[in-house]
């Protein structure tokens, strides 16, 4: 999965645990009897969703360290080596073979025909 599909079912599960405690504690004020387990339950929750959520910090610091680490040394490459732009010259060494393979011409016979027109 992508990074933000697993933020978006870390936000899900807490979602989940946010309806799941609203719904204890709306039973916890409308029962009168039973009111310890819906605490102990709530208390159970909370500490399921804490767990989840350190562990996939937890794990996601490690991924993103490594995406931090893995894109710094691609920038630093760039920067030590920066690409350049083609120039006339770079791009006319490309066009000169496809040219002499379509038109059976050598380059520099095509280049005096055409000063010789002017």
């Amino acid at each position: 999965m992508q990074k933000a599909h697993l933020y978006e079912e870390v936000f899900i599960v807490n979602q989940g645990v946010d309806q799941a405690v609203r719904g204890l504690e709306r039973l916890k004020k409308a029962a009168a009897i039973g009111e310890e387990i819906y605490g102990d339950t709530l208390a159970t929750l909370e500490h399921a969703r804490a767990q989840v959520n350190l562990q996939f910090l937890a794990d996601m610091e490690q991924a993103e360290k490594r995406d931090a680490a893995r894109y710094e040394r691609r920038a630093s490459n760039e920067r030590t080596h920066p690409k350049q732009a083609p120039t006339k010259w770079t791009l006319a060494r490309g066009v000169r073979p496809a040219f002499a393979a379509c038109t059976g011409l050598r380059w520099d016979c095509w280049n005096a025909v055409r000063r010789s027109r002017g």
